[in-house]
C-alpha cells in the first residue's frame, strides 16, 4: 500500500516503484487541485501539446522522458527536494495524489502506462501551481503543461 493514496492497488504501487520514483510517507497537501481537476485540464478536447513525440521512433519513450523531464525543470514543477505530485491513469487514478521524489534516474513513460505502450501520467508540483502531463494519442506522445492561476 502506499501512504496518502487512499484505495491503492498493488499494481500502481508496482509501476511507481518500476519507474524508479521514491515514494515519500508525506500525505499529499489538502489544498492543491485534485488529481480529478488536473486529469480534466489533460483530457479536455481543447488541450494542445507543448512537444508531441512521435510513437514510432525507435526511442520513443526515451523521448518522452527526456522531453516531459526538460518541461518539468523549465516549469519548475520539482520542489527543492525534488518532491511533486503524481497521478497514473487507471483504477484509482482520479482518487488523489502520490507524493514522490524525483532521484534523477526515473523512467516514467516506459512504467506509467494505462495500456502496455502508452504512457498515461499527470504530475503536479507539491505547490500545487504547474502540472506537467504524458498522455498518449493516436499516433503522438503528448507533453501537456498546464499553469493553475
Amino acid at each position: 500500500m502506499i501512504p496518502g493514496m487512499p484505495h491503492s492497488d498493488d499494481h500502481r504501487a508496482w509501476k511507481l516503484a518500476a519507474s524508479g520514483l521514491v515514494v515519500l510517507e508525506d500525505p499529499p497537501p489538502s489544498d492543491v487541485p485534485t488529481a480529478a481537476e488536473a486529469w480534466r485540464k489533460v483530457v479536455n478536447i481543447e488541450t494542445k501539446p507543448v512537444v508531441r513525440v512521435d510513437r514510432s521512433l525507435p526511442d520513443a519513450m526515451d523521448e518522452v522522458d527526456r522531453q516531459w523531464l526538460a518541461r518539468a525543470e523549465r516549469e519548475s514543477l520539482f520542489a527543492e527536494d525534488g518532491s511533486f505530485l503524481v497521478s497514473v491513469a487507471g483504477p484509482g487514478a482520479l482518487d488523489g495524489w502520490v507524493s514522490v521524489r524525483w532521484p534523477g534516474s526515473a523512467r516514467m513513460a516506459s512504467a506509467l502506462f494505462h495500456d502496455e505502450g502508452s504512457p498515461e501520467f499527470v504530475a503536479m508540483s507539491a505547490d500545487g501551481r504547474v502540472l506537467c502531463a504524458v498522455t498518449t494519442e493516436e499516433y503522438d506522445f503528448w507533453i501537456v503543461v498546464h499553469v493553475f492561476r
